[in-house]
């Protein structure tokens, strides 16, 4: 006997969907690649907390909806660090968008390969 399915509007991925889209900040403005942003970060010390800031170059984003992430590039005395934020963390206090730079690439690895004075006009 074959046994028919109603589709249901509450189902288990509706439910979800409903979920993460309940739980997004529409006040944050998205960066695009280019960017130059400042970050601040929640840090909790024992019993005080404090906002650390980290300005980067925003070299790559993934992810969708709540899951969105964007890939920083900062450079200081000749050394680079490179690290992945998640857009919508609570530990993410402060996001502001400092710069923008043109670009005509989803990804911006080739950055990483860049010395002298063609990186300093990509990254500020």
């Amino acid at each position: 006997m074959k046994q028919t399915y109603l589709k249901s509007s509450f189902g288990v991925g509706s439910l979800i969907h409903h979920f993460n889209t309940a739980q997004l900040d529409k006040n944050i403005t998205l960066p695009r690649v280019g960017d130059f942003v400042k970050i601040g970060f929640e840090i909790s010390e024992g019993q005080k907390t404090r906002i650390q800031t980290y300005k980067g170059f925003v070299i790559a984003i993934r992810g969708v909806g709540i899951a969105k992430s964007v890939l920083l590039r900062r450079s200081s005395k000749g050394f680079c660090s490179e690290r992945t934020v998640l857009l919508y963390s609570p530990q993410v206090k402060e996001f502001k968008i400092l710069t923008h730079t043109n670009v005509r690439r989803s990804k911006l690895y080739y950055v990483r390969q860049l010395q002298g004075k063609r990186a300093r006009m990509l990254v500020g």
